[in-house]
């Protein structure tokens, strides 16, 4: 299919007054919509809570473009086809390699504090240890890759203290 501001028209249909709706797909599940070349609406697909001219999928809010089951699934297959090519050119850089680890340290320390809380609740240890250490190894694998990354970590960290500086000053401007 053809492209709309950038991104790959997955279906197009013929709407109620004839024209023409083009759904195109972006990663994460989110669809837009255009008609006549300029975008109505835009958002995820949803179901309906009952069916509105025999259809029970809709995309966006507040206007939305009515979609059968069957529209709805081959717009489904373009979005995870364009969210999969999106996470893996995002993979393929060092900056989305340390953002999958980092996500892996914090999912790591919900778990352990989930852990934390039951084996207090319960005087059973068990199951925190074990949640400890796949932190601890998160946190360590994160690590080592920063210590191979110096160029990357240095830049996060002046990135970091930038937005640090600049919150301190619009704090101390109120």
């Amino acid at each position: 299919m053809s492209q709309v501001d950038g991104r790959e028209a997955v279906l197009s249909k013929t709407i109620l007054d004839g024209r023409t709706a083009v759904i195109t797909a972006g990663p994460g599940g989110h669809a837009y919509v255009y008609i006549d070349g300029a975008q109505i609406t835009d958002g995820y697909i949803l179901d309906l809570p009952e069916p509105v001219n025999g259809m029970r999928r809709a995309i966006g809010y507040p206007k939305r473009l009515l979609i059968t089951d069957a529209e709805a699934a081959v717009i489904q297959q373009g979005m995870d086809r364009i969210t999969a090519a999106y996470e893996a050119a995002r993979l393929a850089t060092p900056e989305g390699q340390r953002d999958d680890l980092a996500q892996a340290v914090g999912d790591a320390a919900a778990r352990m504090e989930r852990a934390s809380v039951a084996a207090s609740n319960r005087d059973d240890w068990s199951d925190y240890l074990p949640a400890r250490a796949a932190f601890e190894a998160a946190e360590a694998e994160l690590h080592a890759f920063d210590a191979a990354h110096p160029e990357l970590a240095a830049r996060l960290e002046a990135d970091q203290a930038a937005r640090d500086a600049e919150l301190f000053r619009s704090g101390m401007n109120q």
